[in-house]
């Protein structure tokens, strides 16, 4: 009878190897993670690109309207971009002595002479007039910190 029943026994069984699907669950939350830091990659990475953008079309027309000596609407400009950059209730209201007292104070770079004010604010009523150098530098500056 022994024989017999050596006959009956068999090897041992060793699990199925274990497969990689079905994933743990923690696989599936930094798989959540990774999805939501690249879409937050991505729309960082879309405004930085816009602000870029627009502040090389902001200089390019500074640079335009330097060239063709237009104060009026190198003026217009610079407001436009303060009531962006400021709340228009602090910068809509300010002209002449104060607007460019306004500049001189957000200026970190740049500082203009009493004289210097002085022609800006007599330069922002001319269409067609020189711009000094030094006038020019320091609005691009004034421009380039705000962007």
């Amino acid at each position: 009878m022994q024989p017999d029943l050596l006959k009956q026994l068999r090897d041992v069984h060793l699990p199925a190897p274990i497969s990689w699907w079905p994933l743990a669950p923690g696989w599936y939350i930094l798989f959540v993670i990774f999805i939501g830091l690249c879409i937050f990659a991505y729309f960082l990475l879309r405004g930085w690109q816009r602000r870029k953008r627009r502040r090389q079309t902001i200089l390019q027309q500074f640079q335009a309207l330097v060239e063709r000596n237009d104060m009026a609407a190198i003026m217009a400009l610079i407001k436009q971009v303060a009531i962006n950059v400021y709340t228009k209730e602090t910068v809509a209201q300010l002209n002449g002595q104060q607007w460019i007292e306004f500049l001189q104070q957000h200026n970190r770079k740049c500082q203009l002479t009493s004289e210097e004010k002085m022609q800006l604010v007599n330069l922002a009523y001319l269409p067609k007039a020189v711009i000094a150098p030094r006038i020019c530098q320091f609005l691009q500056t004034w421009l380039e910190q705000q962007l």
